[in-house]
């Protein structure tokens, strides 16, 4: 059992602003963005999966695809992040540099503010974009907030002058994140729309911590030093600033952790172990596989290196146990080596590394969508999703070079069978029987 303590950590309100009934989750893609970089194949973890041996039919999809331009000087845009409003932000292949596809003028720019350079944290569903600017003057980096509709810019400087940076976001507009550049000096924070600056955070008196995900209604989890000198978990009511320490082994400075809507909180225990706490039980599982994304829902992308290649899984913290998502993919043969990563949602996008043809997204229902390129293109990578909308970037190789195109992807799935109507059936009548009293 893992019980949450007494409040035991110094809280530091600066303008908090009042709480935000419903807020809606966005998870940080931080993690995804990581889990994209290293090819993998999709194996079994264990007999309790109860996996097909092949992938499961394709339903009957629409996809249609709308291309996103490049930007001035042929940058093309690879999404992290995209929203319902129809904006779209990513990166280049230049790194700290985000480009920004507007919907209102069909044109991609990169962000520059006073010639600086930035990485996009995500972005909120009322046009918001997170990110940490990577040269600010005399810091190294400073988290930031800019509206994407008006161009304003809040920026969260350090005020010992070190640096700032952000790590997670929701729609509310609620940020966390951390000051200082070194383990001694680290301080987590957290800011809500309307506060004049962030909230510092320290997890005991003047010690280093930061704060690394945040859900939905402003739970967040954070990873700091308690009295004692031990490197713990801790969790943080961005709603109230009350603060609570997570008892949990095995944390350190190189410790990541996200949290779900419901509260779960997950993080990477060891190497190739994740550490799941569950809110309703109170209790920790482990997994014999390295963490990589939680989504909203509390569903995890878990990977295990099963030599020679490592597989990747998918577990879901209420139903406690991996769901089946497709062990082949229908194009490919069955050791193709696959790169995948989880949305917010919980779909997880993914195709074959080294091999020409579509993309895919894996819903945890079980349905999967195939992305096929466009004439003139060879492979299609998915990138992030919202909804059924999907970013991700065409390519093909044209003389020894890679050429791009970005694509948003909107998925019309089929519409559910309808059940017959139940015949009508003429009511059983029966007769009053009016009763006879005599005597």
């Amino acid at each position: 059992m893992v019980p949450l303590l007494d409040s035991r950590c110094t809280v530091v309100p600066v303008n908090r602003a009042a709480p935000r009934p419903n807020p809606f989750r966005r998870a940080s893609l931080l993690f995804a963005a990581a889990a994209l970089c290293a090819p993998i194949s999709v194996g079994l973890l264990g007999t309790d999966l109860h996996r097909s041996a092949a992938a499961a039919a394709l339903p009957q999809t629409s996809v249609s695809f709308q291309y996103i331009p490049s930007d001035g000087e042929g940058r093309t845009l690879r999404p992290v992040d995209l929203n319902n409003n129809g904006w779209a932000v990513g990166d280049s292949d230049l790194p700290c540099h985000v480009l920004v596809f507007d919907p209102r003028t069909n044109t991609t720019e990169m962000l520059i503010d006073n010639h600086q350079t930035a990485i996009a944290i995500g972005l909120t569903q009322d046009d918001t974009l997170v990110g940490t600017l990577c040269q600010a003057g005399s810091r190294l980096m400073e988290a930031f907030v800019r509206d994407l509709s008006t161009g304003a810019m809040t920026r969260f400087p350090d005020p010992a002058g070190e640096g700032s940076w952000a790590n997670d976001m929701n729609d509310a507009g609620v940020v966390v994140g951390g000051y200082g550049m070194s383990e001694a000096t680290l301080q987590g924070w957290f800011w809500r729309r309307g506060d004049a600056k962030p909230t510092v955070v320290t997890a005991g008196p003047n010690l280093p911590s930061t704060i690394l995900g945040v859900n939905a209604a402003g739970m967040a989890v954070g990873r700091g030093f308690g009295a004692d000198g031990v490197q713990r978990l801790f969790l943080v009511d961005t709603n109230t600033g009350s603060v609570n320490w997570l008892t949990a082994s095995g944390i350190d400075s190189n410790t990541r952790a996200a949290i779900d809507d419901r509260g779960d909180v997950v993080w990477n225990s060891a190497i190739e172990e994740t550490s799941v706490w569950n809110v309703r039980s109170q209790s920790v599982k482990r997994l014999p596989a390295a963490f990589r994304v939680l989504s909203d829902p509390g569903t995890i992308l878990v990977d295990k290196y099963e030599s020679p290649r490592t597989n990747r899984f998918v577990f879901d913290i209420v139903a406690d146990t991996y769901l089946p998502w497709p062990q082949v993919l229908p194009d490919h043969p069955a050791n193709a080596e696959i790169v995948a990563t989880m949305a917010p949602s919980g779909a997880v996008l993914f195709r074959a590394f080294s091999f020409e043809g579509p993309g895919y997204v894996w819903y945890p229902d079980g349905t999967t969508v195939e992305l096929p390129p466009e004439p003139g293109f060879a492979r299609s990578f998915p990138y992030a999703e919202r909804g059924l909308r999907v970013g991700g970037v065409f390519d093909r190789q044209e003389g020894g070079i890679w050429m791009n195109q970005t694509y948003i992807a909107t998925i019309t799935l089929p519409a559910p069978p309808v059940d017959a109507p139940a015949p009508t059936v003429p009511p059983v009548v029966t007769p009053v029987v009016t009763p006879t009293f005599t005597g």
